[in-house]
């Protein structure tokens, strides 16, 4: 899928690890994760937590040294244009604790209730972006459920793996 140059998207840290390869999709979903960071880093631009949240989950996963990867060559793109606006928009979410596992943003959104903490924090920033960014999702099919829960805010979620992620949730549900 082409999007308009200079879209903004709030990308999970699974993105630049499936592109890595540190992951059991397919080769296939690696090369759509990795296709869609460089068209990312190419003409488009990264929501991100000004609290770093964001960045400390992708510090952990991925290498600062851009290297061997593209999912460590899109960390390194981040620290590298962090302070761009064209390339990096930060954002304040205000999380309801110490924890940072749960955010103002979100408050009233049940189909959150049970979900992952540690992705709140990507749905936190989608919501308190002025321009509702998309959000990039790779490998984790708990988020296909939440497919359509997010449009009343103004956010939606995009696939790069969307079939191959679809049998996954299948068949964790059955």
């Amino acid at each position: 899928m082409i999007y308009q140059r200079n879209s903004i998207f709030v990308v999970d840290t699974n993105v630049g690890m499936v592109a890595n390869g540190k992951s059991d999709m397919s080769q296939q979903c690696k090369f759509e994760c990795s296709r869609r960071l460089s068209e990312i880093m190419k003409t488009h631009c990264v929501a991100i937590d000004s609290k770093w949240l964001i960045l400390k989950e992708y510090n952990s996963c991925l290498k600062t040294s851009g290297e061997p990867g593209i999912g460590d060559m899109y960390l390194k793109w981040i620290f590298t244009n962090y302070t761009n606006p064209e390339k990096c928009s930060l954002v304040e979410i205000k999380p309801t604790d110490k924890s940072c596992l749960d955010f103002v943003e979100l408050a009233g959104i049940t189909a959150l209730s049970d979900f992952d903490p540690s992705d709140k924090k990507f749905i936190a920033v989608a919501i308190a972006h002025p321009k509702k960014p998309s959000i990039v999702e790779a490998s984790d099919s708990k988020w296909i459920r939440l497919r359509g829960k997010l449009d009343s805010f103004g956010v939606s979620i995009i696939f790069p793996c969307e079939e191959e992620l679809e049998v996954i949730h299948e068949h964790k549900c059955h």
